[in-house]
């Protein structure tokens, strides 16, 4: 994203930083857990990840495609990024394979399936810049 664009997001409280897919780790989400609980007046944070590549888009959910799981990439560092109640058109052409995009998202803990993971939960994705 352009230097413009990520000063205005930080001024507005939009994000609280940006982040590279290497900071998605168990230390980063324990820092930010020392903050909870979230809600109304005191929201989860949300962060700028910046030219990520897409490696793989999932649907699944009711109907197969409720919910969107994407598999992103940047700097050799993988992380899963997901959209619920979304379908890829909500996306735009953003959703294809090897495009690049930057990903406003919070980072979270899966426990699905009782497996646990880290992954981000997508507020906005948008071709990047």
């Amino acid at each position: 994203a352009g230097t413009l664009l990520v000063n205005i997001l930080l001024q507005e409280k939009i994000v609280e930083s940006t982040l590279s897919l290497s900071d998605v780790d168990r230390e980063t989400h324990h820092e930010i857990s020392q903050f909870a609980p979230f809600g109304k007046g005191n929201p989860k944070p949300h962060f700028l990840f910046t030219n990520l590549s897409i490696e793989n888009v999932r649907t699944f959910g009711k109907n197969g495609n409720s919910h969107v799981e994407l598999s992103l990439e940047a700097r050799g560092t993988t992380r899963k990024a997901i959209a619920f109640f979304a379908t890829p058109e909500k996306f735009g052409n953003a959703l294809t394979l090897g495009n690049r995009v930057d990903l406003v998202g919070a980072i979270e803990r899966s426990t699905f399936g009782g497996n646990s993971n880290l992954r981000l939960r997508i507020v906005n994705l948008t071709p990047a810049i």
